[in-house]
Parts: structure tokens; sequence; C-alpha cells
């Protein structure tokens, strides 16, 4: 059976690969950054939703050894969850992936090496060598980091703590997590090294933005930062089959249930 391991396996986007994967019938063996994830509620509740799964398995990073695997493997390394989640590594946590992923790369039958990373970053962090490098706008949906800005207007949270996460955000585009994973085979498939993951409908981060804000509030948004990233790759368009509307709509029920699965749990 075809094996894939996601690194950032509890996160974000982490999270959302391994559900597709696994609704493909792929075996996954998820790691996650977190040294102890039992200890998070949020994890907690994500180890129920695909931990049953017969084809999931959790290994912690400390037990990855760069013998897992074969050249049918893929490693997905999912580093925009580390840099829109602010996740704060430990520095052994942090010095282990870089020589890990050394090790894969110097096996004679390795996995292949799939990095994920957020667009409009100025500074490139070198974490290693990769087959292929997705570059993402901003992806919104369950699960959506809670510092990012449609989970923070969501959740109502104070004007400082919007700006800042407007500070941070990727305002170019922004596209839902299943439209993306929608095209996530296809997209594996192209043979560029740097692909650049784009919306073909216009204006969807603004759009989505609407839902949640006054229009003053978007209207004072600069547009997002581009980098050299942007117009040195090949460009992916992923059609938006979820509208903004009913992408933050999803995003709000999400974030609804959830509040009421963690009253009932405090009872």
């Amino acid at each position: 059976m075809e094996l894939s391991i996601v690194l950032g396996a509890y996160q974000f986007i982490g999270f959302h690969v391994c559900k597709h994967l696994l609704d493909q019938g792929i075996e996954v063996l998820g790691v996650d950054w977190t040294e102890d994830p039992d200890s998070d509620p949020i994890i907690e509740e994500k180890q129920l939703e695909i931990g049953r799964n017969s084809n999931f398995t959790y290994l912690p990073l400390n037990q990855l050894q760069a013998n897992e695997g074969t050249s049918k493997t893929t490693l997905f390394i999912c580093w925009y969850d580390v840099i829109k989640a602010r996740i704060s590594m430990d520095e052994g946590v942090k010095n282990t992936i870089p020589i890990l992923m050394n090790k894969f790369q110097e096996r004679a039958e390795r996995p292949r090496i799939v990095l994920l990373y957020p667009l409009g970053i100025a500074d490139e962090e070198q974490i290693c060598p990769a087959d292929q490098i997705i570059y993402l706008p901003t992806i919104y949906g369950p699960w959506q980091h809670e510092n990012m800005v449609f989970e923070q207007g969501i959740r109502s949270n104070s004007t400082a703590k919007l700006k800042s996460a407007i500070e941070d955000e990727y305002t170019l585009d922004a596209i839902y997590i299943k439209d993306l994973l929608d095209s996530f085979e296809n997209m594996l498939s192209q043979s560029e090294k740097k692909i650049i993951v784009r919306s073909s409908a216009a204006d969807q981060w603004a759009l989505a933005a609407r839902e949640l804000f006054d229009t003053p509030v978007i209207d004072d948004v600069a547009p997002g930062q581009v980098g050299t990233k942007e117009t040195a790759g090949y460009v992916y368009e992923v059609n938006n089959n979820i509208t903004p509307k009913q992408g933050i709509e999803r995003q709000r029920q999400h974030h609804k249930r959830q509040e009421l699965l963690r009253r009932w749990k405090s009872r």
C-alpha cells in the first residue's frame, strides 16, 4: 500500500492533508511537532476524527527514523502551520528536523519530499532540500489557526489582535481548504519543483473578509506582500467551488460546534 508521512499531522493544513489522504485509502504515518499531543484538547478532537482509521498511525517526532518508507513514500512537511501558528519549538525539536530530513536525502531509496509553505514570507526558512515546494496563499476552513484573520473575526477578538493578525496575513488571495485538497493529487503530479497556488476566481480574500468585517476594516488593509517566490514559479490555479460566503459560514459553524463541545466537557 502507498504510504504518506505527514509532519504536522495535528495542525491545520497537516490535519486536513492527513484526512484527505486517508479518504483516498492511503496509509498515513502522522508525526507532530508537539512533544505531548495528549495534553492538548484540540489535538484530542483531531485524534478522534482520524485516529480511528486503521490506515492511520501516529509517531512522535523523536521516534521517526530515516528508514521509514521507500521510494513510493511521500513525506509532507507542513511548514505552513509552523509559521502561521507561530509554533515555538524546543531547540532540540527544531534541530532534529533538518538532521532527519538530511538522513532521508542520503538514502539510495528515499521518500519524495514535499514542502508546504506560505506565500508572503519575506525571508524563507531553509528547512531542508525538497523535491517539490508548494507555496500557499491564505488557506481557511475548520481548524484554521486562531491567530489568522478569519478565525479572529469568527471569535470576535479585539481590534488590536485583529490588526496584528492582518499584518501577518497574505491578503492577495484565499482558498478554502477543501478546494485546495480537491486539486491536491493533480498538483502533486506536476513536474515543476516550485508551485505557486492561486485561486481561479478574483478577490477571494477580500470577499471572505467582508463576510466577517465592516467595509472600513477591509478598505484599510494594505495589499499583501509579494516576494520573488510569487513570480519565480509555476502557477497552479485552484477552482473556487466553495464561495467565500459558504467557506466562512462552514468555518463559523465548526467553531460553534467546538465551543458547545468544550462547554459540555467542562460541566
